[in-house]
C-alpha cells in the first residue's frame, strides 16, 4: 500500500471511530445514574499590598440518583422513558453555617431552603429520546416548585437557604447525559442545557480506556461564552446579593468538559464538566465554580 493510501486510510479510520457508537436502547433496560453538581463563590475585597481577601463565601453541594426506565423503543429507535430521583442529598456550607439532608437518612427535610430538593423525590418525568441523543420531547421534566415564602420569625432565619441555586432540572439531566455522544464530525455544535440552553460543541478526541471499559472519548466546550464577565451583563442581578451576581454569572459563562462513551454498552460511562467565572464590580471582584459530573452506576446497570 503507498504512503497516499495508508494515510488516507487513517483518516478513514479516525472518522469511523468518531461516528461509531450512539446509543443502543433496548426496552426494559434500566440506567442508574449518580449525578452531582457542586456550586460556590468568593467575593473579593480591594486588592491591599497586592493580595486579595475574601469577604463572603458558599459552597453548595448536590447528588441524587437518576434512575432512567426504557419504557418502550419505537420503529425510529427511539427510546421512550420514564424517569426518577430515588435519593437526594443537599449540602451548603457559607459563612452562616452548615446544613445538610440526605434522603437515605431523613424521609423529610425541616429546613426550608432544601424543600425544594426534597421534591425531587415525588418528580416522575417521560421524555423521548434518539440514538444520537437528542431529547426530542420531555414532559414534566421542569423545575420542581420554590420553597414557600418564609412567614416566621423562624422561616426568615432558615430561609438564608433559599439564596441557594435550585435543583438540576430533569431536563437538564436529561440533555446532559444523552447529548454527550461521539459526534458524527469533528466540533458540530448541539443545543445543551446545563443551566439555560447554549450551544456545546463536542470533539471526538480519542479511543481511550476507561475503568476498564472500551470508550470513546468526547471533550466539550461553550466557545461563544466567556469565562470574565462584566457586571453590567448580569442584568438584573445586584452586586449586593454576591449569590445572585455568582449565579447569574454562572449561567452565562463558558462550559467545558469531557465525556467517556462505552462502545460496546452504548451509554454513557462517565461526565466531568466545569465553568469557572469572575465577576469585576467597583474595586473588588467576585468568582464562582459550578461542576457537574455524571457515573453509571456499576456493575452495568442495563438489565433486562
Amino acid at each position: 500500500m503507498t504512503r497516499s493510501r495508508t494515510l488516507a486510510a487513517l483518516v478513514l479510520a479516525a472518522g469511523a471511530a468518531a461516528a461509531e457508537p450512539s446509543w443502543q436502547f433496548r426496552q426494559g433496560d434500566i440506567l442508574e445514574y449518580e449525578a452531582a453538581t457542586v456550586v460556590e463563590w468568593t467575593v473579593n475585597a480591594p486588592a491591599t499590598a497586592g493580595r486579595t481577601a475574601p469577604l463572603a463565601r458558599q459552597r453548595q453541594e448536590e447528588q441524587v440518583a437518576l434512575r432512567l426506565e426504557i419504557k418502550s423503543v419505537d420503529d425510529a429507535g427511539n427510546a421512550h422513558l420514564e424517569g426518577t430521583f430515588p435519593a437526594v442529598r443537599v449540602e451548603n456550607t457559607s459563612s452562616a453555617g452548615h446544613v445538610t439532608w440526605d434522603s437515605s437518612k431523613e424521609k423529610t427535610t425541616g429546613f426550608l431552603g432544601f424543600k425544594r430538593y426534597e421534591a425531587l423525590l415525588s418528580v416522575r418525568f417521560t421524555a423521548v429520546v434518539s440514538p444520537d441523543g437528542i431529547v426530542l420531547s420531555a414532559d414534566k421534566a421542569g423545575t420542581p416548585d420554590r420553597a414557600p415564602t418564609p412567614n416566621t420569625a423562624k422561616e426568615h432565619i432558615e430561609a438564608a437557604a433559599l439564596d441557594m441555586h435550585h435543583p438540576t432540572t430533569p431536563r437538564a439531566w436529561l440533555e446532559i447525559v444523552f447529548g454527550a455522544v461521539p459526534p458524527e464530525r469533528n466540533a458540530p455544535r448541539r443545543a445543551i442545557r446545563f443551566i439555560e440552553e447554549e450551544s456545546v460543541e463536542f470533539r471526538f478526541a480519542r479511543s481511550e480506556q476507561k475503568d476498564g471499559r472500551a470508550c470513546a472519548k468526547i471533550t466539550f466546550d461553550t466557545p461563544d461564552r466567556d469565562s470574565s464577565i462584566r457586571q453590567e451583563d448580569l442584568q438584573g442581578f445586584s452586586g449586593a446579593d454576591p449569590n445572585a451576581m455568582a449565579w447569574g454569572a454562572l449561567r452565562i459563562g463558558r462550559k467545558k468538559g469531557e465525556a467517556w462513551f462505552d462502545r460496546r454498552a452504548g451509554v454513557l460511562w462517565r461526565l466531568e464538566a466545569s465553568s469557572d467565572v469572575t465577576v469585576g464590580w467597583g474595586p473588588g471582584s467576585s468568582s464562582a465554580r459550578m461542576t457537574w459530573n455524571v457515573a453509571l452506576k456499576p456493575p452495568d446497570a442495563r438489565r433486562r
